[in-house]
């Protein structure tokens, strides 16, 4: 997190740490964690030294979250993170992935050029207005009913909280 960042400041509207986090949905999150924690592994680190170990195993999926470009600056110590490479890397992973992003123009066009899916999916953030953020991967016929994708949506502007790397294991 950002320098100055923390868990007991006063938060909007004088809620502190309630102003970030739902008790409720903080619980079920972390009762679905336990009951999945056999097909977990969490690494703090370079996430592209962990892509790099996992490269050619199709039996992994990714799920990657990385720092959004526009309130990275302002959210995170280490916010600078160069997305094409992370693009490229993706590009080169056997097994499955799905990356969530801020909705924008750049990174839109990066999927575009590296042949992969985005969809802007309904958010909201942490002052409840409702937003927009992408998911992308190579395969999102999942997302839709009848298999098909729908067009895309402007840019939108969107923030983050922290942000840690998970591998599951099949």
């Amino acid at each position: 997190m950002a320098p100055g960042a923390g868990l007991v400041k006063t938060g909007e509207n004088n809620r502190g740490i309630n102003s970030r986090w739902y008790p409720e949905t903080l619980a079920r999150r972390i009762r679905e964690i336990g009951m999945n924690i056999g097909r977990m592994s969490f690494f703090t680190g370079d996430g592209f030294t962990l892509m790099d170990e996992y490269l050619a195993d199709e039996n992994v999926a990714f799920y990657v979250d990385p720092p959004y470009m526009k309130a990275a600056r302002r959210l995170y110590r280490n916010w600078d993170i160069d997305h094409r490479k992370l693009f490229e890397k993706m590009a080169s992973v056997s097994g499955a992935f799905l990356m969530s992003y801020d909705n924008d123009r750049k990174i839109q066009d990066l999927a575009r050029e590296f042949g992969f899916r985005c969809r802007p999916v309904r958010m909201k953030n942490t002052h409840h207005a409702e937003m927009t953020e992408l998911l992308i991967s190579r395969d999102l016929s999942w997302l839709d009913v009848n298999g098909s994708e729908q067009p895309q949506v402007s840019k939108v502007k969107s923030s983050r909280s922290l942000q840690d790397s998970l591998v599951y294991h099949r």
